[in-house]
């Protein structure tokens, strides 16, 4: 489908309605040919009497109606006195305010920008302002106009705004030459370029294919690029492999800057059984200090009283239930242990097992930490505890920043959580680099008990931490395996289990709380998901089609992916 060519403004920022300093996200009221519009875009400084272009589209927002959407926003500065006047004004420039602004554009007139440029000397004669004074202005202007010529530089790059917003808070005003001289910066994974793109601004500063730096470029994009494949590491020759293939140059180039990068110390090799595997700095410390404090929890195993046969049976008589023998131990390892990982899939009792263990906590005067990855699985973890938890996140007091790639945590070895233990449920869904600063936050006399499911997915990040932990055979690990009788008679749970077993599961059963629905195409797919959304289901079963169902697609593109059937139910609901 042919895109839309993109509008273009030109208009002067009347109000700065809001400015984000970190993302750069902004709304401004524009007045540009006689109309006065409102314009969001990604832009790093701004201020009010500053001219602007601005290429993007016309869209309508449910609640604040009309609206420019900029893609890309170029800062023109102002040329008339007056519009100086109103640009200075507005406090664009540190140190100058109202009064000052007045009094330099009544000396100085159209000319009052070329002066705090070229000529702050001058600005001294100005009332109140001191030489030392004058020449911090002009640093200050002088410092936005390296921002502005940065962010041109991106621009015409093809660079987009927040992309170019983290490039100048990694390099400043250094920028310019930096990416000049290695374009392929922009492939790390703190800025996240794609490396085609590093290619063509490459190709367009005239850089040759072979040059050392596309070359080491290209390398950290493969381990970078491998990350959001959950891969830590790679071995070297797929490294080799893979990086040769990518940049078409010869395989000994290649081992030539693999072999100088780690001599600089932007490749950590390590050798596992006998085979080099080659890793980022960032996510080889995150693995080394996990695997280190792991080891280290599990050598100071007190001795702290095991759990008598009278305790299990006090909690049985008080929680009303009676607990199978793996259970037991689940419960029994949760206080010897100071590491311990309990799984088990659908309808085994980890729920049942996980309020005994907080129970038996709670007895013997233990401060409790629940946390679990998501939103969605803390509030989960909530409900069938009784008990508050928090996403890991909110838990080990995140700061952003300016920085949401590489979150910074209050709670570390310096600031510990107070908790004598921690219990993390959805375990599966944690990748190392998050694993890392929780164990950083743990005192050394907190329990850590992670609960999951290790035949679900793996974490969206790198690492398969939980699965590594129960591999590596040195921690007490607990797997709940039998399938309670009322857990039994749901068909999903009986199902799911028969996946994960490699059986054929029982698609023919219309009786149950599992139905198949056979169909020969997308389309017939997509169209039965909605009329038993907006039809059936509600006519069967009195279902909210808007609340009390839930769809989940095999992917996000495609005849039965997110969007399509979204925009079908919108269609029909709506």
């Amino acid at each position: 489908m042919e895109k839309k060519p993109l509008d273009e403004i030109v208009g002067t920022i009347e109000n700065v309605v809001f400015h984000n300093k970190d993302t750069g996200f902004t709304v401004l009221e524009v007045s540009a040919e006689e109309e006065y519009l409102t314009v969001v875009g990604e832009i790093l400084s701004v201020g009010e009497g500053e001219q602007i272009r601005a290429y993007g589209v016309y869209a309508s927002h449910p609640t604040y109606g009309r609206q420019f959407k900029a893609v890309n926003i170029e800062q023109l500065l102002p040329a008339t006195a007056s519009a100086i006047l109103r640009y200075l004004s507005s406090g664009a420039i540190k140190g100058v305010g109202p009064v000052f602004a007045k009094r330099i554009v009544a000396e100085f007139g159209d000319r009052t920008l070329e002066v705090i440029e070229g000529e702050p000397s001058l600005l001294a004669t100005v009332k109140g302002i001191s030489a030392g004074k004058a020449y911090e202005i002009a640093d200050e202007y002088k410092r936005i106009l390296g921002v502005r010529s940065v962010m041109l530089f991106l621009s015409a790059h093809g660079i987009d705004p927040s992309t170019a917003i983290s490039v100048w808070k990694k390099w400043g005003a250094m920028s310019q030459p930096i990416l000049t001289a290695d374009p392929y910066c922009l492939c790390g994974d703190d800025i996240g370029v794609k490396f085609e793109k590093a290619d063509s601004i490459a190709a367009s500063l005239g850089l040759d294919a072979d040059a050392a730096c596309r070359i080491k470029g290209g390398i950290i994009f493969v381990l970078s690029h491998n990350l959001s494949n959950g891969h830590s590491c790679l071995p070297y020759n797929k490294l080799s492999e893979t990086a040769t293939n990518l940049l078409e140059v010869s395989s000994e180039s290649v081992e030539l800057n693999i072999d100088l990068l780690r001599e600089s110390g932007d490749l950590i090799c390590d050798s596992i059984e006998g085979e080099n595997f080659l890793y980022l700095p960032h996510q080889y410390a995150s693995e080394s200090y996990s695997a280190q404090r792991i080891k280290l929890l599990i050598s100071l195993t007190g001795e702290e009283r095991g759990v008598a046969e009278q305790e299990i049976l006090d909690l049985e008589q008080e929680l009303n239930i009676s607990y199978a023998d793996k259970q037991r131990v689940a419960i029994t390892s949760s206080v010897k242990s100071p590491v311990m990982v309990l799984t088990g899939g659908p309808g085994t009792g980890k729920t049942t097992t996980l309020n005994g263990i907080i129970k038996l906590f709670e007895r013997r005067g233990m401060k409790v930490a629940l946390a679990a990855p998501t939103g969605r699985a803390a509030k989960r973890m909530s409900e069938v505890t009784g008990l508050e938890a928090k996403t890991i996140h909110r838990l080990l007091e995140v700061d952003f920043g300016s920085d949401v790639y590489n979150p910074k945590f209050k709670r570390n070895e310096k600031n510990p959580l107070v908790a004598d233990a921690v219990i993390v449920d959805e375990m599966s869904m944690v990748d190392i680099k998050l694993f890392c600063s929780l164990l950083k936050s743990l005192r050394m006399s907190t329990r850590l008990i992670l609960v999951g499911d290790p035949d679900q997915l793996p974490s969206v990040g790198a690492g398969n931490v939980l699965r590594d932990l129960i591999d590596c055979g040195v921690i007490d690990f607990v797997h709940l395996d039998q399938v309670f009788r009322q857990a039994a008679e749901s068909l999903i749970v009986t199902t799911a289990h028969d996946i994960v077993s490699g059986k054929m599961p029982i698609l023919t059963t219309n009786d149950s709380d599992l139905f198949f629905l056979p169909r020969d195409s997308n389309e017939l797919t997509s169209q039965t998901v909605v009329d038993l959304i907006s039809r059936r289901l509600p006519k069967a079963y009195g279902y909210s089609p808007i609340k009390d169902i839930q769809v989940l697609c095999p992917s996000r593109q495609g005849g039965t992916g997110t969007v399509e059937i979204n925009r079908l139910l919108q269609h029909s609901l709506n």
